[in-house]
């Protein structure tokens, strides 16, 4: 008879790493259910980021094992290693969700990426997405944004997976064996989701940092969430676009947010609709909004007031980290997720960097080209320069370009603001 493992006591457990090379513990009781690895162990720089019944449900008992015949390593049930739980508050969005499934294919391999401007909610889309998902394959969660936490999240799938290596095994060699694991039948279905995987120099093909430790077997589905066309297009994926929350999404997710205060007013109502406006319907920007009423109980209509005394105000409103759980595991505004963007780009790019600051100057609507290749700036009277250049900021969606009629470029109202700032 399996003991039955509380979320509270789960909790209250202290996680310490066992052997990854072994499945014995010289303290352990016949039967006792005790951590094979160390699956939590600040997976998120913070333990209780962690869901109780996530915890729970990565112990599993030796003698369980033996009695079922499952003596491979593998444990008995579809495994869940994501530093998130659902989130009530996630609203809309459902046409994304359903492209999701419509390109997710079961019995092949399949790479899908939602791509899509900072702050537009590609993560919360993802989470919403495998949690759909839970029960009925393996899900592993991968921060992407660095080699670093890309390296350290793939060894913990080779903890949890219990995946078996050879002694003296190097770094690379560890990284490569998850690889492995994911393109054998030992591993059945999966999804794996690589998130923030923004950085372009970690997946240059290949032979890069990232990109050669990802399966590339007959199964299974890795979802990436990025800012980066280029990253998408390399990798293979077939691509999911994210943009802006439509006005009824908006809306909707702006009063599940602030349920708890008085929208009797009509005035509150029409603020309401002026402040998702200034905010570019932006589902972070929406989360920060309402995170300072919530924090100073002020009204939309207050806010409002605040939001349009002046540029500065406006500014260090906008500049305000978001803190909540549900949202980010790191603070951040959507002004500074513009700013990471930008200063990506003017290390890969300095052109397109100095473009960007160009067209930050100018009405943020109907930019004409010949404005911007006519402009004296170095190089943009070249052809192939300027497509470079243009082409960087449309892939990290910084800009948007009008279809049909003469060219013409449109910056994101936000973003204007960041830049120039």
């Amino acid at each position: 008879m399996e003991e039955y493992v509380t979320p509270l006591k789960a909790c209250r457990l202290r996680f310490t790493a066992e052997s990854r090379f072994t499945d014995t513990n010289p303290g352990a009781s016949p039967g006792q259910y005790i951590p094979k690895h160390n699956v939590v162990g600040d997976y998120s720089g913070n333990i209780n980021s962690f869901n109780a019944v996530n915890i729970a449900n990565h112990y599993w008992s030796d003698e369980a094992d033996k009695e079922s015949g499952n003596d491979s390593g593998a444990s008995l049930g579809p495994l869940w290693m994501v530093p998130y739980s659902r989130n009530p508050e996630f609203t809309g969005r459902t046409g994304i969700i359903e492209e999701i499934e419509r390109r997710v294919e079961r019995r092949i391999h399949n790479r899908v990426s939602l791509y899509g401007l900072g702050g537009c909610g590609k993560t919360q889309i993802a989470l919403e997405f495998i949690h759909r998902h839970k029960g009925l394959c393996h899900v592993f969660w991968v921060n992407a944004s660095s080699f670093l936490g890309f390296s350290e999240d793939y060894r913990r799938i080779l903890q949890i997976a219990r995946i078996p290596i050879g002694e003296g095994m190097d770094d690379e060699g560890l990284l490569i064996a998850v690889k492995r694991w994911f393109e054998s039948p030992d591993s059945g279905d999966w999804i794996l989701v690589l998130d923030n995987a923004d950085n372009e120099e970690d997946f240059g093909g290949n032979k890069s940092s990232i990109s050669r430790p990802l399966p590339q077997g007959s199964k299974g589905t890795i979802v990436f969430t990025t800012k980066s066309r280029q990253i998408a297009q390399r990798e293979g994926c077939q691509f999911v676009e994210v943009g802006k929350m439509v006005a009824e999404e908006a809306k909707d997710l702006f009063s599940r947010r602030i349920v708890s205060l008085s929208l009797h007013r009509k005035e509150d109502e029409r603020a309401i609709e002026m402040v998702l406006d200034t905010v570019d319907y932006l589902p972070l920007a929406i989360i920060g909004a309402t995170a300072f009423m919530r924090e100073t109980s002020s009204s939309p209509s207050e806010y409002w007031q605040i939001l349009q005394h002046s540029d500065e105000l406006k500014k260090r409103l906008l500049s305000r980290d978001v803190l909540d759980i549900h949202w980010e595991d790191v603070s951040e505004s959507m002004l500074s997720t513009y700013f990471v963007t930008f200063e990506r780009i003017a290390k890969q790019e300095p052109a397109a960097a100095d473009l960007l600051r160009l067209i930050a100057f100018l009405d943020r609507q109907n930019i004409p080209e010949e404005l911007l290749t006519q402009s004296n700036l170095p190089g943009m009277d070249n052809p192939i320069e300027f497509r470079t250049a243009i082409g960087k900021l449309i892939g990290f969606w910084m800009i948007t370009k009008k279809r049909g009629g003469r060219p013409a470029y449109e910056l994101h109202r936000l973003e204007k603001q960041s830049i120039r700032e």
